[in-house]
């Protein structure tokens, strides 16, 4: 019987998901995104998911990325501070 090894980033996945309101409401690929933009900052990741964001129209990133187009402009954004753009 193999044991799959735990990494740095599930365990921030983990972390994300214990501390929000609605777990199953975030997509994965919104988990791995704010992972490879946050790091292991994950007070920071969560803030991020529960604040009013001005490029969605002051809504949640959490609560806008429950739609299919909303999750990819979520995570249009998150790409985009990975790729050193801040808002």
């Amino acid at each position: 019987m193999s044991r799959k090894r735990s990494t740095a980033s599930d365990h921030v996945r983990h972390v994300i998901l214990k501390n929000s309101l609605h777990p199953e409401t975030i997509r994965p690929e919104i988990v791995s995104a704010l992972v490879d933009v946050f790091g292991d900052q994950t007070t920071k990741a969560l803030v991020w998911l529960n604040s009013p964001n001005n490029l969605l129209d002051g809504e949640v990133p959490r609560e806008h990325s429950r739609t299919v187009n909303g999750a990819h402009k979520v995570l249009g954004i998150l790409w985009n501070m990975k790729d050193g753009f801040t808002y």
